[in-house]
């Protein structure tokens, strides 16, 4: 028995390498993105010797090599499972383990996940809102269902993630605007954009981990601007936990679990992160939902308010067998506190000053990843910030309060020189 793992540095360097001592019980083969150099030291020197090979490449989740690659090790290491934790790189792991005759979640419910035009036509099939939508291929298309439905619409990418390339049109100069950018003309009229009607309403985010066709974690929470106002916008990202006495936590709850259970074909072992809008009326509407774990510091923010580190849940379910975790069926809350993240997007222009730490109690975590004298570009996707802070609070209010003291106290602690 042997095992092909397909882990982004991020979450690679989230488990501590005697976590993956414990986890690695068999030959296993890893590939991951070459990264930097420290990185990859960094790798060689903690994990060389756990897994049987290490392969980097440029861009794992575009990079079609790879997948060459895994099938040339097939055929000496007959791979009997093929795990991956990336957006992309899962259904690229159910199309090796479809063509390796291994048994895991099936490539078209995988792709479920990630066609964004797949997942909606099946909600509506199950009864769960959506908003009004389309495939466009040109800019007639556009113009087309403007006009049936109006202005704010949104245009993104039907397999995106990140916010990359996701564009909200309010009116006619911004839709010439979009047709400047040649969304269409470069790609032949291929349908790789979705159009959609722009939902009024608060952003919430719903993650868990669901073991053995349970729910094992639940946790919803609300977003101070969203990941697109963070990518476009240039504005902070900030996100806490709901508590529970929030009146719409049960509720998202119970709508969380009518999407992954009654509308989608959702693996029995998986972590989710799914986006939702809670409309002005109360109404419940899904955005779109990804079977893998929420990035930007959602584990750390679950850990802390449940006592569950998710990633690292599912990964002994997937290496171990689910008999192996530690979760209990009911998380219940970890003392008195709720947790919350603040991400700072970088700005076009020079980083002079940034502070070097946070003496904040309420901080438990604060991460300076920019460095003065460099020069930065605004995001083209919500993986990426220059800060970032995990704190905690004994309920949301507080936590809000917190946050944005804290991105005022970074703003003012912070010096820019924009280019001109």
């Amino acid at each position: 028995m042997s095992t092909l793992l397909l882990i982004p540095p991020k979450l690679l360097g989230a488990v501590s390498a005697q976590s993956w001592r414990d986890l690695v019980r068999e030959p296993a083969v890893l590939f991951t993105y070459r990264g930097s150099e420290e990185h990859r030291a960094r790798t060689q020197r903690e994990l060389a010797g756990i897994f049987a090979s290490i392969h980097y490449f440029d861009d794992l989740g575009t990079c079609d090599r790879a997948e060459l690659e895994a099938i040339a090790l097939h055929d000496s290491m007959h791979f009997t499972r093929v795990i991956a934790t990336g957006e992309d790189d899962l259904y690229r792991a159910a199309r090796l383990r479809e063509l390796f005759a291994i048994p895991g979640p099936p490539a078209n419910d995988v792709l479920c996940f990630r066609d964004k035009l797949m997942m909606k036509r099946r909600a509506m099939a199950a009864g769960v809102p959506v908003a009004e939508h389309t495939v466009v291929q040109t800019m007639t298309d556009v113009v087309a269902f403007v006009r049936l439905v109006g202005y704010p619409i949104v245009v993104k990418p039907l397999r995106g993630m990140g916010s990359a390339e996701t564009h909200v049109i309010r009116s006619d100069a911004e839709l010439a605007a979009f047709a400047d950018r040649r969304p269409f003309g470069k790609n032949l009229g291929l349908p790789h954009l979705l159009a959609e009607k722009f939902v009024e309403g608060a952003l919430c985010h719903v993650n868990g981990l669901i073991l053995g066709g349970k729910m094992q974690v639940v946790s919803p929470s609300r977003f101070i601007h969203t990941a697109l106002e963070y990518v476009r916008d240039q504005k902070f990202l900030g996100s806490y936990v709901m508590g529970d006495e929030s009146p719409e936590r049960e509720r998202l709850c119970a709508f969380a679990s009518k999407v992954l259970f009654e509308a989608l074909p959702t693996p029995s072992e998986c972590m989710f992160h799914m986006e939702c809008f809670l409309k002005p009326d109360g109404s419940i509407a899904l955005c779109e939902v990804a079977c893998r774990l929420g990035g930007n510091g959602i584990n750390e923010e679950v850990r802390l308010s449940y006592d569950v580190d998710m990633k690292l849940e599912w990964l002994r379910a997937e290496m171990l067998g689910i008999e192996a975790c530690n979760v209990r069926a009911t998380p219940k809350r970890l003392g008195n506190q709720l947790a919350g993240r603040l991400l700072i997007s970088p700005r076009d222009g020079r980083l002079e000053k940034i502070p070097a730490k946070c003496d904040a109690p309420y901080v438990l975590d604060y991460q300076a990843r920019g460095k003065p004298g460099c020069d930065y570009k605004r995001m083209t996707m919500s993986d990426e910030d220059i800060a970032n802070f995990l704190l905690v609070a004994p309920n949301e209010e507080e936590l809000r309060k917190r946050i944005l003291e804290l991105h005022e106290w970074f703003d003012q602690n912070t010096v820019w020189r924009v280019a001109e």
